[in-house]
């Protein structure tokens, strides 16, 4: 079967040794690295979505509420369910707050407002509050209000 002198000339091959296992505790080190670093990514994912969530729910820009309710006080008093003296207060504060004024009468016109637009309007809105002539408001003054609160929003005007 087989012949004995070729087996004599498989002498001078050697056998590999045998494979060296870590010790138990580089295998506990090395499970425990990984475990970590798995846990790690698993918060920084879970916060990263949180963060998103965060922002996705975070509320509107006091500029944003104002120029949201100017079109439903719009809506209500195109309705008649406001006069035009009730629409005018309302309108004017949120003019105030969208653009972040302490007063609308006494504050100069933001630099984005031609200051003859903003005396003319200010001044509209002053006579209707107070009744000092019959004049009421119409649509154009929700649009400007709209206008100068998304300019004041824009990058080019901020």
């Amino acid at each position: 079967m087989t012949d004995p002198s070729s087996l004599a000339a498989l002498a001078d091959i050697e056998l590999p040794d045998a494979p060296v296992w870590p010790s138990g505790w580089m295998m506990a080190a090395a499970v425990s690295i990984a475990v970590v670093a798995a846990l790690a990514a698993l918060m920084w994912r879970r916060a990263r979505g949180n963060r998103k969530a965060i922002a996705a729910e975070s509320p509107p820009s006091p500029r944003d509420e104002a120029i949201h309710r100017i079109e439903a006080l719009r809506s209500e008093w195109a309705a008649g369910k406001l006069g035009d003296r009730e629409a005018t207060y309302r309108l004017c504060a949120l003019l105030r707050i969208g653009l972040g004024l302490p007063q609308l009468e006494a504050a100069p016109a933001p630099h984005f407002i031609p200051p003859r637009d903003w005396e003319t309007i200010v001044a509209l809105l002053r006579r209707v509050r107070y009744r000092r002539d019959g004049r009421g408001i119409d649509e154009r003054m929700f649009d400007r209000a709209s206008a100068w609160l998304r300019a004041a929003g824009s990058p080019h005007h901020a």
